[in-house]
């Protein structure tokens, strides 16, 4: 029968202390004397007393500088070591949190004081103290020296019932099995008091949120859960108001309004009303909902890093372009120069030549008076002449040769500036994964790419007209049935008809293959195409 009384008073004094929560504190308490070591810091030069502390202070964390302050108010400088842990955050995973400690020697002159800072310098990272690690060693230095010594401090503790026993007294009003439990030295009908009466707590007058119990004692308003006996056989003290007949909080029956589950009898709270049944929908709902909003900014980010790099690989390409168009014009400088050389080379033998032939000439005129050496000289001049001519022949084939491979690298340099033009251009991206100029190119290209259809966009093919060849550029050139499909988006324009016509008119002198689209073709491009394809021939 102890047992059983001293249990229930454990389960009352247990509910009381949770219903008030952190509000309860220590009502009778006791100075307790204990002598403890400090390490004093004294002046070197007149032995007085200066300090055994030094607190930081401003202390700064939460940011990418993380920082306090080491105030020293007073005459002397004071030396001390410093050791404390901090933790950099540097928002990633896995590795997210690095763990660090500083520990340094740190002096601070006469009211003065050190400012101790740690700069993680990255603006993304924040850096933050473990205040509970942060110590400060005082040290003696030139000026001063320190000393261990012994001091009696006082200090306030919760009285213990019965003195020594580890047991805290217990506050008026607290459930409780002796006298010898309480700190007024009273347990009158199992709660403590300040004198043998049955009232306590104002006169016995309950708090708003209380309600009277017999013996004029008060108990918590709505405090207990479903199923927990009531300490006085009130209603008002179950959370939902309800009690059985035998004293214990019941909990609400399917369709009574709820505001938990665990107020419900069948075990389920959904939209506000208890229920034996879980809100499936509910659940997964939610559970879609958290997954979505968790993924959003992975997303997000990785859409922004694919986008920087698409900006990264167009400004390469772009700037490798142009590199080469560098490279091109410095070549086709070089090659102008060597050819300007050549020539002012051919002018100086064309004037050496005409020289020799005016000397020719005068020999002529000389030679019914030569004699047989001034023949010789004849010939040998004549010699001379010959070999001058075959020099001046050899220097005009190779200027040829020069004039053609400068036409050549001109040809190749407004080539790759119409490829880069081209490229500029092309900002549709199609299902291949290249990119186009029009809407029409791109729902060809689609088209082609849907029906397992390999194509060239916009590159050059030859054609040849007997034994002369031309070079065109069409919109698609379908390789594996050698036909060329051609949209014209941009009829009307005199230029553009134009060119279109001389492409109709070379593709027929050359018998090639082409399939020409309209812009009014646009909105039933897929019959349209399929029909022009089998009637050249080309069978899906």
């Amino acid at each position: 029968m102890r047992v059983l009384k001293f249990a229930l008073a454990f389960v009352l004094l247990a509910s009381l202390i949770f219903a008030q929560g952190s509000n309860l504190t220590c009502q009778y308490r006791e100075n307790v004397t204990n002598e403890v070591e400090k390490l004093n810091v004294y002046a070197l030069s007149t032995n007085q007393f200066i300090t055994n502390e030094i607190k930081p202070s401003n202390i700064e964390d939460g940011s990418p500088i993380c920082r306090f302050e080491l105030h020293n108010n007073y005459d002397v400088p004071i030396s001390m070591r410093v050791m404390f842990r901090y933790v950099i955050d540097t928002g990633s995973s896995p590795g997210r949190y690095i763990e660090r400690f500083y520990d340094n020697l740190v002096d601070v002159l006469p009211r003065d004081f050190q400012k101790i800072s740690i700069n993680t310098e990255v603006s993304s990272h924040m850096c933050n103290f473990d205040k509970a690690t942060i110590k400060v060693i005082l040290k003696e230095n030139n000026d001063t020296y320190v000393r261990y010594e012994k001091e009696n401090i006082v200090t306030e503790h919760c009285q213990e019932c019965p003195p020594h026993s580890g047991n805290v007294c217990l506050n008026d009003g607290v459930s409780c099995n002796s006298n010898t439990d309480c700190g007024s030295g009273f347990c009158i009908m199992g709660r403590c008091s300040t004198d043998k009466n049955c009232c306590y707590l104002n006169d016995c007058q309950c708090g708003a949120n209380e309600i009277q119990c017999e013996c004029h004692s008060c108990v918590k308003r709505r405090a207990l859960p479903p199923g927990t006996k009531t300490l006085c056989n009130l209603s008002e003290e179950c959370a939902n108001g309800l009690m059985d007949e035998v004293g214990v909080c019941k909990k609400l029956n399917n369709g009574e309004v709820c505001a938990s589950a665990n107020l419900c009898e069948g075990g389920y709270c959904v939209r506000g009303k208890c229920t034996d049944r879980p809100d499936i929908l509910g659940d997964v709902i939610s559970i879609i909902w958290r997954v979505f909003n968790s993924i959003l900014p992975i997303f997000a980010f990785l859409l922004i890093v694919g986008l920087i790099f698409l900006i990264i690989v167009i400004g390469f390409y772009l700037f490798n372009k142009k590199l080469e168009n560098d490279r091109a014009r410095t070549e086709i400088e070089r090659i102008k120069l060597e050819a300007e050389q050549k020539i002012e080379k051919i002018q100086s033998l064309n004037e050496e030549i005409d020289e020799l032939i005016r000397q020719q000439n005068l020999v002529k005129l000389r030679f019914k008076e030569a004699s047989k050496n001034e023949l010789l000289e004849r010939e040998k001049r004549q010699k001379e002449i010959r070999e001058l001519e075959a020099t001046k022949k050899k220097t005009l084939e190779e200027t040829a040769t020069l004039d053609r491979r400068l036409k050549e690298l001109n040809k190749q340099v407004a080539s790759r500036e119409f490829e880069v033009s081209v490229k500029k251009k092309c900002t549709l991206a199609t299902k291949k994964g290249d990119t186009v100029q029009s809407k029409g190119e791109q729902l060809i290209a689609d088209f082609l790419y849907a029906n397992n259809i390999d194509y060239d966009y916009d590159k050059q093919i030859t054609l040849r007209i007997g034994r002369f060849e031309r070079w065109v550029r069409p919109d698609f050139y379908l390789t594996a049935f050698n036909v060329v499909i051609e949209y014209w988006g941009m009829r009307g324009d005199p230029e553009y008809d134009r060119k279109m016509d001389e492409k109709k008119r070379l593709y027929k002198e050359t018998k090639t293959r082409f399939i020409s689209v309209e812009p009014d073709e646009l909105g039933q491009i897929d019959e349209i195409l399929k029909t022009k394809l089998e009637s050249v021939g080309c069978k899906l």
